[in-house]
Formats: structure tokens, C-alpha cells, sequence
């Protein structure tokens, strides 16, 4: 699902501009739903003439309380280590300019470029814009680069720095991941979480 949503008060709803995803179309949304600050959200959606399904109740996460800055998207991400059929890795500067690659059967082999940067310069809010385009590394066929190539255009979304358990009890404390969902102007999708690494 891709678009965005109108506030009012405690109530939440779609905009024209939302989407649902489903190969090969791309289906308008609509819904609506209530939310209680900090706590949680909820409502339904629908799209295609079906039923509404449910959206939530989503909680609070403690992600949205940790302040972040630049620097915060500085170093190394990966997720070559979980996920052998869709790796991805990308090293981000000072700046927030990074280079990566993909590896796996899911995704082919690419070679990635692009910007990570606060959605608010200067702000410690934890909402990145990010950017990135994609060209064919493969020396095989079979191993192809299946995202949209950057001759025909790149991807943009959110990311976020994101907190995920390092165990079963809050004391093994968390592992920072690079959380982003990002869709090219052909309307492929693509969601990743990146571990960062040491």
C-alpha cells in the first residue's frame, strides 16, 4: 500500500492518492479509522469493490521516541546475514550519500546508489527520505538485477532507524536497523530492513 492520510481531531482517512499494490495493478484504497496519541491505531480499509479489512489496532512503538540526527545513518547496513535469497547492503557517509549491492535469487545482483536524509534537516525526529537507484551487476542472466533500473527511473520513499530486540527480555537491549519502504515511479515496491553492522 502507498499513499497518505488526512488528519482531523483523532480521526484518521486515506487520500485519493492511495494505492494498493498487487501485480500486475495498482488498486485505489480507501479507509478511515480512529487514533489515540501514543498509543495505537485503528479502522479499516478497502480497495477492488471487497469487503473492509482491518487496519490494526497498530501500538506505539518506542522507535517514534528515539531522537535521531545525520550522523545517526552513518556506516554499514546488511541483512546478508538472515536473508539469503534478498541480501541487501549499503554504506551511507556523513552526508547520508551511500553505495550497496544486492545479492539472492529474489533480487538478482545489483549495484546501489543514493541519499538517505532527515525528512526535517536539523530536526531529531526519526523519519528519513531515501532515494536510491539501481543498475545490473549480474555476469549471469540468472542472476539479473529485478529492481527497476535507474535508466528507467529510481525509487523514493521513508525510512526510519528502527529498534529490534536482541532477545526475549528487554535487558539483551536492541539492535538498530535501517527500516525503509521505497516504490520506483513504474510502482515496484521494495521494503527492507538492514541491520547495522559493527
Amino acid at each position: 500500500m502507498w499513499g497518505s492520510l488526512k488528519v482531523r481531531g483523532l480521526d484518521w482517512s486515506f487520500n485519493l492518492d492511495t494505492e494498493l499494490y498487487v501485480p500486475p495493478n495498482a488498486y485505489p484504497v480507501t479507509g478511515s479509522g480512529t487514533f489515540a496519541p501514543k498509543k495505537s491505531v485503528d479502522g479499516t480499509y478497502a480497495y477492488d469493490n471487497r469487503r473492509p479489512s482491518d487496519v490494526g489496532p497498530l501500538a506505539y512503538t518506542i522507535e517514534n521516541a528515539l531522537a535521531v540526527s545525520q550522523a545517526s545513518m552513518t556506516g554499514t547496513w546488511s541483512n546478508t546475514d538472515s536473508s539469503p535469497s534478498l541480501g541487501v547492503t549499503v554504506q551511507v557517509d556523513g552526508q547520508g550519500v551511500f553505495t550497496g549491492s544486492t545479492s539472492g535469487v529474489q533480487i538478482g545482483q545489483c549495484t546501489l546508489s543514493g541519499t538517505v536524509a532527515l525528512a526535517q534537516p536539523g530536526s531529531a525526529k526519526n523519519m528519513y527520505s531515501l532515494t536510491l537507484k539501481a543498475v545490473n551487476a549480474a555476469t549471469a542472466s540468472t542472476n539479473d538485477c529485478k529492481l527497476t533500473p535507474a535508466a528507467t527511473g529510481s525509487y523514493a520513499g521513508p525510512a526510519i532507524i528502527g529498534l529490534v530486540p536482541a532477545g526475549v527480555y528487554d535487558s539483551n537491549g536492541y539492535f538498530r536497523s535501517l527500516m525503509f519502504l521505497i516504490r520506483s515511479n513504474t510502482g515496484a515496491t521494495l521494503l527492507v530492513n538492514l541491520r547495522k553492522q559493527p
